[in-house]
């Protein structure tokens, strides 16, 4: 039991140091199918728009997806993992910022391609924007728990790496 405490304990360092280097160099990577639902999300025959809310209430978003079918993705990137994130990825078209423009905070970390935007009054998670090539161009990804009336039962959750 001890050695397998100390494997533990070293394979947990190891992915620590990785993660580590990958916020300084790089930024989360999805799969090739995350990247073709995100681009194509604004075609989609099964799209729904979606209201939601901080937890306070000043900040306000309407997102156009196809998230009942489609499903959301839970990334490895040390913010979205800590704060256990399931997010949706959507074009900018697709997303709209209804208020509390002046109510949000950003935290950006690593390369600073894609920052995180929280409720300064109640600290929710709200979206994070970036625009990166290796992502399919710019794109919102949207805290989907912030959305009302989505069940997140039965929906498929897309593993993308973000810590490679």
């Amino acid at each position: 039991s001890s050695a397998s405490n100390n494997n533990k304990r070293k394979a947990d360092e190891e992915v620590n140091e990785k993660d580590e280097k990958v916020e300084k160099t790089t930024t989360p990577t999805t799969t090739d199918e995350t990247k073709e639902e995100a681009s194509s999300s604004s075609s989609s025959d099964n799209n729904k728009t979606y209201h939601g809310s901080c937890h306070c209430g000043k900040v306000k978003i309407e997102v156009t997806s196809d998230l009942g079918t489609a499903g959301f993705g839970a990334c490895n990137c040390s913010i979205c993992y800590k704060s256990n994130t399931l997010s949706k990825m959507i074009t900018p078209n697709n997303f709209k910022l209804i208020s509390g423009q002046d109510d949000l905070s950003e935290y950006s970390f690593g390369s600073k391609m894609a920052p995180h935007y929280f409720c300064k009054h109640c600290g929710l998670k709200m979206y994070c924007h970036g625009n990166v090539p290796e992502m399919g161009g710019e794109f919102y990804s949207v805290t989907v728990t912030v959305l009302d009336d989505v069940d997140l039962k039965g929906l498929p959750v897309d593993r993308m790496n973000g810590k490679e």
